[in-house]
């Protein structure tokens, strides 16, 4: 069977088989991250609590897809509207909505 390129994601390439399964060329593997991380978007509205005004972006496993996104992030001096600033956060995916916020639970 002959593959044929779908598309190329950060370091490795995907491809479809004529089945239409999808297969991962790890000729060039990626770096883990011992945990995987979370960036949030934090929507600039005081009326509503913190909690509810995140949104979450993306889940990261690998430092090239944390690269990836980092450089693709609007600066947030750009995402402020109407003087009211904006942030991102970056967690550890699962750890945000724990009863204290910043600590660690381990």
């Amino acid at each position: 069977m002959t593959d044929t390129t779908a598309s190329t994601t950060s370091n490795q390439e995907e491809k479809v088989n004529n089945e239409g399964e999808l297969s991962i060329d790890n000729g060039n593997p990626k770096s883990p991250l011992e945990f995987s991380w979370t960036f949030w978007y934090l929507k600039p509205d005081k009326r509503i609590v913190w909690e509810k005004s995140l949104i979450k972006l993306i889940d990261v496993a690998f430092v090239e897809d944390f690269w990836a996104t980092y450089n693709h992030l609007a600066l947030p001096s750009r995402l402020a509207t109407a003087k009211i600033n904006s942030d991102y956060y970056f967690f550890r995916t699962g750890r945000l909505y724990s009863n204290r916020f910043f600590s660690d639970e381990s």
